[in-house]
């Protein structure tokens, strides 16, 4: 029978339909026949075919199978993934540390650490941990991305052999956290014992400089790169990318995305976000318009990462015109955090009744964060009517906080008079010249030459080291 499966391999869909009728009629079905079937089935791109098929001789190939494959979108793997193991579990078919290890990397991936914890059980019960270093690596990784980094620790601790993958899981695991500093403890300990980093070590140390802004660990490392000839992969020139421009560095970062011999959309990500929040936000948009022209689909992120941008240069227009790309030209629906870009730059532009109706149009359910944002730009241009407005929103979904009813407070008080302009003043050549962020409308005398003086003493007061992009 396995001799007269030629189109088994064959990612035809048209075939998927004679493999399958070739999987009922099997009269003796066995985990070979069964396991071709299977990986055709696959390869076609019509795994949800799969659904009835799984039993005690095919779920591990089934199992691995959707692993490896790129046809779907990667969530959808990892949930069938865990879906097929547990209904592995439920019809008491055997699996081995393999299995374990993908379903392990699922569970990560999708932040499920209740199975997390049960296989973690399961392999402490049939101690299968002992001398199996990539099982207990996996739960190394496993265990920080779903939130429980101290488990992680004390199995890392645990390992007799650590290898450099359970090194650069646990770094990650400490930079994914938040713990920046504890990854570069880590890493340097890494080096003390002697192992030799690789590209995910240099990933997850770039991460934990970029949120420290340990601009001078983080320079170490891209020397390093250099000297030691890691594969330059798209992943890792993205970690550079994303290190310089959060520590300020943004000639750097853009020398960097230059240099890079193969870049995706997470690598445009980068540097478009790093662009505008570092004050170059019409460079920023520059960069959005060619990345399309080059032919590089934008995803939810990228274009997240453009609205920022418009917000960041005040250019409401332009804002919009991306905004209503996203369905029309893009087929991306608009996630909340992409409506609360478009209300925020609404808002500070003042146009506030604007926003008022975008948000009554939006294509998603507002919720408290988005009426917060317009009861925000209410506040800053006086507008007490619509702000009560807002305010009756926010109560909706959160009724007890007592911070919105302050503000609506607040600017009942000032009743609806504009706010008093921000204010500052400079002493120079005995003179002191007083400025209000109003003045760029206004004519100074020797406006040019104190701006120049300004800017002057910045540069004089400024840190030796930038300092981290927040």
């Amino acid at each position: 029978m396995v001799k007269t499966l030629p189109f088994a391999d064959q990612p035809s869909l048209s075939m998927s339909l004679l493999r399958l009728n070739a999987f009922r009629h099997l009269s003796t079905p066995n985990a070979i026949t069964c396991n071709i079937i299977i990986r055709g089935l696959i390869a076609s791109g019509s795994p949800r075919i799969l659904a009835a098929l799984p039993n005690q001789f095919t779920f591990s190939c089934t199992l691995k199978s959707y692993f490896r494959l790129r046809s779907l979108q990667f969530n959808e793997v990892w949930a069938t993934v865990v879906d097929l193991f547990r209904r592995m579990v439920d019809s008491i078919a055997p699996f081995d540390s393999t299995t374990l290890i993908v379903v392990l990397n699922a569970c990560g991936r999708l932040g499920e650490l209740e199975l997390g914890v049960w296989i973690s059980r399961y392999v402490e019960r049939k101690k299968m941990r002992s001398g199996n270093t990539n099982l207990a690596t996996s739960l190394v990784d496993m265990f920080p991305k779903c939130g429980h980094l101290e488990k992680a620790r004390a199995l890392f601790d645990e390992m007799p052999n650590r290898d450099v993958i359970a090194w650069s899981a646990l770094i990650s695991g400490y930079a994914q956290q938040g713990r920046c500093r504890e990854a570069l403890d880590l890493f340097r300990e890494m080096q003390l014992a002697g192992v030799e980093a690789n590209e995910v070590t240099m990933v997850g140390v770039l991460s934990a400089c970029a949120d420290t802004g340990a601009l001078e660990t983080g320079r170490w490392v891209h020397s390093f790169v250099r000297r030691s000839r890691l594969k330059f992969s798209v992943t890792l020139g993205k970690a550079l990318v994303d290190f310089y421009a959060k520590c300020g560095c943004v000639d750097s970062a853009m020398a960097i995305f230059s240099e890079m011999p193969r870049k995706n959309v997470l690598s445009w990500r980068a540097l478009i976000q790093g662009l505008a929040s570092n004050g170059r936000a019409e460079e920023a948009l520059d960069l959005f318009s060619y990345m399309l022209v080059t032919g590089v689909r934008p995803n939810e992120v990228t274009l997240l990462a453009a609205l920022s941008a418009c917000g960041h240069a005040g250019l409401v227009a332009d804002g919009r015109s991306i905004f209503d790309s996203m369905k029309s030209i893009h087929g991306i629906e608009p996630r909340i955090d992409h409506c609360g870009c478009v209300i925020d730059r609404l808002g500070r532009a003042g146009r506030i009744e604007e926003a008022r109706r975008f948000i009554g149009a939006m294509p998603v359910e507002p919720t408290a964060v988005v009426w917060r944002i317009h009861l925000a730009s209410c506040k800053i241009h006086g507008e007490v009517e619509i702000g009560e407005e807002s305010l009756n929103q926010i109560t909706r979904f959160d009724p007890l906080h007592s911070g919105d009813y302050l503000t609506i407070s607040r600017m009942k008080e000032m009743g609806i008079r504009k706010p008093s302009p921000g204010f500052s003043s400079i002493e120079v050549d005995s003179t002191v010249h007083e400025f209000f962020t109003v003045d760029r409308r206004r004519r100074r005398p020797r406006r040019k030459e104190i701006h120049r003086t300004a800017g002057e003493k910045a540069m004089e007061s400024s840190p030796l080291r930038p300092v981290a992009a927040r």
